[in-house]
């Protein structure tokens, strides 16, 4: 046991699905460190590409529709941003 919480098991991706809120929206922007969604509201959230499950999504592109699973925190700012991110999806 205590091996296991040393070693920092990593979560699967259907853990994260299961267990972790998320936000579905279009990609509107993006750069190399981040991008911006709008979701189907209007609000828009500024998403860093440093995620937890890194081999969640690949190439991106805007108006891509995307699915982030994240720790539900939101700091407030325009946009808004998500405060620690594990995984990223593209919807099909």
């Amino acid at each position: 046991m205590l091996c296991m919480l040393m070693c920092g098991c990593k979560r699967t991706m259907n853990e994260i699905i299961q267990e972790e809120p998320s936000i579905k929206g279009k990609v509107i922007e993006k750069n190399e460190s981040s991008f911006v969604m709008e979701d189907e509201n209007g609000t828009q959230y500024v998403v860093s590409k440093e995620v937890e499950y890194s081999d969640s999504y690949g190439a991106m592109v805007k108006g891509d529709i995307v699915v982030v699973y994240y720790d539900g925190t939101l700091l407030e700012s325009w946009p808004l941003q998500m405060h620690h991110v594990y995984a990223v999806t593209l919807e099909t």
